[in-house]
């Protein structure tokens, strides 16, 4: 309402019909739908624009992200110590739905 910046979403093009998205939102702006209403309407827009499926990864860590992603997408599994940052290995979810 105030016309500020409150995250974004990066729709990155993989293997030309296969859509990996990144989300991101404000920490004060978050537990307010805006997530949820972001990721699913990008989803109903890219499954209805050629695209076959859109996947996420998400730090098992991060609580949010996953909440919103087990509402709106299929949970595919876990990548056990897929990521190593400053000196520890993290755990990643992968969420993915296909067109119907």
């Amino acid at each position: 309402s105030k016309n500020e910046y409150c995250g974004f979403i990066n729709i990155m093009n993989e293997r030309g019909r296969n859509a990996v998205l990144e989300l991101a939102i404000k920490p004060s702006l978050q537990n307010k739908g805006i997530g949820t209403k972001l990721l699913d309407k990008s989803i109903e827009v890219l499954l209805s624009n050629g695209y076959y499926a859109v996947s996420s990864y998400v730090f098992a860590f991060n609580v949010a992200s996953n909440k919103i992603h087990k509402k709106l997408e299929k949970f595919h599994g876990k990548r056990s110590k897929s990521y190593y940052i400053n000196g520890v290995f993290w755990d990643m979810n992968l969420y993915a739905i296909e067109k119907k």
